[in-house]
């Protein structure tokens, strides 16, 4: 909570902090739930959070800071100002309140009418008589111009209210890229990173302490070699259990030396391939076909979930959707799925407990349009 009020330049002693604290609380809590959520409603993304939060934040202090100026100019004294926090708080709670600092957000053009807060504070219960010298539309227009100033402040806010606005008018993209009209891509594409944007750090000690870390801020590309005849991954007798093996006349020494040797030259061969960044390889054509084996810990399952968001954190709508669809199926869930019959991949990602928030007939649609959807299966040493 403090750290949401130090990046919304909250003064400790300004009246209506205890108005931003209540709000900083709820974000803490849910994002999604508290005001912020409730703002920015449809368009609301995790992926956003922050931003949004931010740019929220900074609006409200703004107006809390021009309401609490026009009434000290209408002569309300300043002891007396704490009376004023239960109406003020219930007026930025409004839903007309809440709309218009979204669409100054999100609409460049957009006129705040003076209207709106007048409307809005003429619906709270009871509330205090506005004061002769109290105007609001001084209070909409200078509001409007800081909304206007936050939001050119930096190019993360430039870049996510325009990423925001674009989603909200996607229903022709949606049509022009063949899904169907219910189909909400903003939703799936939520999903995913709330499922997948946060290194599992389960295996560690972190006891006493809470820590979130974003995988595309720490992820770091492997290097792979391409396999031919080798498999760096076969499943291999251990050299005692060999020897066992031929003391007992079960296995012939020389077809042993001889099988030694060919494994040993195509273990070379293999060592002798150049190597080359994994996103080389996987950019290169797409990623189609591809089987990439490695060590345990060696960051496969990672490498699958950072492919997987490099599409959900595509800002821009019109690329977005005309990139294939990673569908992530972590293959040791699929096999603890209890099914009764004709188990399958799309059954699953339609019927199982799953994250995704995406239905059988959609998936079917974009599994019947080529190059629309590309597969990402994890683990599949884990289902054996």
């Amino acid at each position: 909570m403090v750290e949401w009020l130090a990046i919304w330049g909250i003064s400790a002693v300004s009246v209506f902090r205890p108005i931003l604290e209540d709000i900083a609380k709820d974000v803490t809590k849910d994002a999604a739930k508290s005001y912020v959520g409730k703002c920015f409603k449809n368009v609301f993304s995790v992926i956003y959070k922050e931003p949004l939060t931010k740019a929220t934040g900074q609006a409200l202090k703004e107006l809390l800071q021009l309401i609490e100026d026009e009434l000290i100019r209408a002569d309300i004294e300043e002891e007396r100002l704490k009376g004023w926090v239960p109406d003020v708080k219930q007026f930025v709670h409004q839903a007309s309140v809440r709309d218009s600092i979204a669409a100054l957000f999100l609409q460049s053009d957009y006129y705040l009418d003076p209207k709106i807060f007048m409307a809005a504070w003429q619906q709270l219960d009871y509330p205090l008589p506005i004061p002769e010298g109290f105007s609001w539309p001084y209070v909409a227009k200078r509001f409007a111009a800081k909304v206007v100033a936050i939001r050119e402040s930096s190019t993360e806010l430039q870049d996510t209210f325009a990423s925001l606005a674009q989603a909200q008018n996607s229903q022709a993209l949606q049509e022009l890229a063949g899904l169907p009209p219910e189909f909400n891509l903003e939703t799936y594409r939520e999903a995913l990173v709330e499922r997948y944007g946060t290194v599992d750090l389960a295996s560690l000690d972190t006891t006493g302490a809470y820590y979130e870390v974003r995988l595309w801020s720490v992820f770091v590309a492997q290097s792979v070699r391409e396999c031919h005849e080798y498999d760096p991954q076969l499943l291999e007798i251990p050299k005692d259990q060999l020897r066992r093996l031929v003391e007992a006349g079960e296995l012939d020494a020389a077809q042993l030396a001889e099988s030694e040797k060919l494994h040993d030259e195509r273990r070379q061969s293999y060592i002798n391939q150049p190597t080359k960044p994994v996103q080389e390889v996987t950019d290169d054509g797409g990623i189609a076909r591809q089987v990439i084996l490695g060590d345990p810990g060696s960051g496969k399952s990672s490498l699958l979930r950072y492919l997987a968001l490099q599409w959900a954190r595509i800002n821009d709508a019109n690329k977005r959707y005309t990139q294939p669809l990673p569908l992530l199926i972590e293959l040791r869930e699929y096999h603890r799925w209890q099914c009764p019959s004709h188990k399958g991949f799309l059954k699953y990602l339609h019927e199982a407990s799953n994250w995704h928030r995406l239905n059988q007939q959609t998936l079917k649609h974009l599994l019947e349009q080529p190059s629309r959807v590309v597969l990402l299966l994890d683990g599949l040493d884990e289902v054996f």
